[in-house]
Formats: C-alpha cells, sequence, structure tokens
C-alpha cells in the first residue's frame, strides 16, 4: 500500500528565524468531511516532516495543513506557492515535486475504531448489527484511500477481499473496458467472488477518489460465522444481483441480434441494418456511455451519443473499437416519422474519414 508525500521547498527568504533557502518539508495524509449521528464532520490525518535538526515552527505547521485542506491529499495538489504568515520574519515556500511514501503489505492505516463504527451504523448493511457488534466488526477492517483511475481490482483474479464504500465513487467494467454500471458510498462489492470461490467476474476502477474500508476474505468467513445477519444481507444481495444479471441475459436474447464491436465494428454493423432495410433501436454500451441509432428501413433517422446528436454523435461512435451491442426490432411511436439526418453512404464515408485522421493523429 501506499500513500502520497508531497516536499515544499523554501524558495525566499526574509529573515525567517528558524529556517535557511532551499529547506525542504514533507506533508502527507488526506483530509475529508462526512456525516456521523447527523453531525458533519471534516477529519485531517497529516503528518510534517521537518529537516533534520531543524526545530518545529507550528506557524509553518498550520500554513502547510491549509494546502491539505484545500487538496483533500497530496496526490491532487497543482504546482503552488505559499507565504508563511510570519513570525519575526517570513519565507515563501513552493511545491517542489511529489513522491510516494511506502507501507509494507498488511499495515493498516491507523483509524478510529468508535468514528467509523457511527459512520458504518447509517449503511444498510449494518442496520441489524448492535452498537457493539459493529465496533467488533471495524476491528477486522483495514482503511484505504484510493485515488481517480486506481484499479482495486481485476476481472479474472482471484476475490480477496471485501469493499465497502465509505466516500469514494467507482465504475464496474467488463473484459472490454465498457461500462456496466456506477457504485457510491455504503454499497459493497468483491462480495460474489468470495461466496462462489469464482474470479471475480468484472473489474473495478476508481472514478472518484476517496476512502475505501476492506475485510480480507479470511476475515469476512469469520464474521459471517459470527454475525449470522450478516449472512442473511449477503444471501439477499447475491440473489439480486444474479436476478439483474438474468434480466439482462433475458433482455439481450429478447432483442434478437447481440454481440462486441471487436466482432462487428460499427461501420459494418451499420451497413448491415442498411443493407437489410432493418427499423428498430441499435442500442451501444461503448467506453464513454451508451448510445442509440435509429434506424427506418435501413435509412439512419437519429443518433444520440454523449451529449451529442445525429451526424456528430454518429462519428463519434464510428471511432470505438470495443463495447457491447443490441438491436430491438421496433421504433418509438415518435420517431417513426423523424425525416433521415442524411445520405447513409455518405454519412458512413464521412465517419470512416474522420476516424482514420484521429488514428492518424494517434500515430
Amino acid at each position: 500500500m501506499s500513500y502520497p508525500e508531497a516536499i515544499f521547498k523554501i524558495v525566499e527568504n526574509n529573515d525567517c528565524p528558524f529556517y535557511t533557502l532551499g529547506d525542504s518539508f514533507v506533508l502527507s495524509g488526506h483530509s475529508f468531511s462526512s456525516k456521523i449521528d447527523d453531525e458533519n464532520e471534516f477529519d485531517i490525518n497529516s503528518t510534517v516532516t521537518f529537516p533534520k535538526e531543524k526545530m518545529i515552527c507550528r506557524t509553518l505547521v498550520g500554513n502547510l495543513l491549509t494546502i491539505l485542506i484545500l487538496y483533500e491529499t497530496m496526490s491532487n495538489i497543482e504546482e503552488c506557492e505559499r507565504s508563511c504568515s510570519g513570525c519575526t520574519g517570513s519565507i515563501q515556500f513552493a511545491f517542489e515535486k511529489r513522491k510516494k511514501m511506502i507501507i509494507p503489505n498488511g499495515v493498516q492505516q491507523e483509524m478510529d475504531t468508535e468514528k467509523i463504527a457511527s459512520l458504518l451504523r447509517n449503511f444498510s448493511i449494518f442496520q441489524s448489527l448492535s452498537g457493539d457488534d459493529l465496533r467488533t466488526f471495524v476491528t477486522f477492517l483495514q482503511l484505504r484511500k484510493y485515488l481517480a483511475e486506481e484499479i482495486i481490482i481485476k476481472k479474472g483474479e482471484a476475490g480477496t477481499n471485501l469493499y465497502i464504500i465509505v466516500s469514494a465513487q467507482v465504475e464496474v467494467l467488463d473484459e472490454e473496458g465498457v461500462s456496466l454500471a456506477f457504485l457510491g458510498p455504503e454499497e459493497v462489492f468483491g462480495e460474489m467472488s468470495l461466496l462462489s470461490g469464482e474470479p471475480v467476474g468484472a473489474t473495478i476502477k476508481v472514478v472518484k477518489s476517496g476512502i475505501v474500508l476492506f475485510l480480507s476474505g479470511k476475515n469476512f468467513r469469520k464474521v459471517l460465522g459470527m454475525f449470522p445477519s450478516l449472512q442473511m444481507y449477503f444471501a439477499r444481495l447475491l440473489a439480486r444481483r444474479l436476478t439483474q444479471t438474468n434480466i439482462v441475459r433475458a433482455q439481450e436474447i429478447k432483442s434478437g441480434m447481440i454481440g462486441k464491436l471487436a466482432d462487428m465494428p460499427p461501420s459494418e454493423l451499420f451497413q448491415t441494418f442498411n443493407i437489410n432495410q432493418k427499423t428498430g433501436v441499435l442500442n451501444l454500451t461503448v467506453s464513454g456511455g451508451a448510445a442509440q441509432v435509429y434506424f427506418r428501413e435501413g435509412s439512419l433517422i437519429k443518433v444520440n451519443f454523449q451529449g451529442k446528436d445525429d451526424k456528430e454523435a454518429l462519428y463519434e461512435i464510428m471511432t470505438k473499437k470495443r463495447g457491447r451491442f443490441q438491436f430491438h426490432a421496433e421504433l418509438p411511436e415518435k420517431e417513426k416519422n423523424t425525416p433521415e439526418i442524411g445520405n447513409f453512404m455518405w454519412l458512413l464515408m464521412e465517419g470512416l474519414r474522420r476516424a482514420d485522421e484521429i488514428k492518424e493523429k494517434a500515430v
């Protein structure tokens, strides 16, 4: 596990009685707000390391902590320069660089058990536990601050932990990197692999940094034995998620045509519907979100994707190489008389031309 540190260096000295030009200070930690028992709280967990053989100036500590409060974590920090509020002298210090502080595996970040228990008491998963039981449960947990774009677990890996989201947001991705769902505070993941013994079924990527608690597989089995109500909770959760999966599969089968863009890219897919004079809605799930392409007897009449409409949306979709598609062979009533957005072959050729330009720029 690693936690970021930021190094600040004195770039200007105006008669400071304690430090000299070039002295460096290391700041690490994080700050976050939370609501516990209907009371809003703001927590700071930080460390400031001063140069050897130099005294600690509390005024400077205060100025450094304002940076932590502003950026939440040192991983978010931007280049900046600050002034010490001063005593008999003053200094200017600037962000110099960022590095990682390595903490050995198995060593958990220090937690306030009572505070975490109070926070979790509002989560639906723990509604059935008494205060004492919840405090006992918290002693099995470890805490980590995850940063945006970090991968927590990967599809196909062995399941090792149960994760409980406190303040982060994560995205559930399939093997092609296509978004399946988003999870936020109070939600859990990782339980299906622990319960079934099967590999992890999806990749979980952080989209908004925040706090995640986790419970090892060994301790997961232990707490299930200690608290029967948690067994019931996870049994219901597993049944609900399996039901959702079955509903999605049933809808795909009913749609009559499903597949992956890796097997049939958008340009070929659109030509197939045009040549066969298909009428209906093509739903795509690609990087960037969901898209809809409407056909009437093979002609394109409407396209939606990422807030764009029709031609621009179509051209954007044609740059996608990975994702899934489903076709529903009927149009909504209000779209049945919608005019074509343009000549199909012209739209197709223009989309291919733009896709080639993007490919050339990438090279």
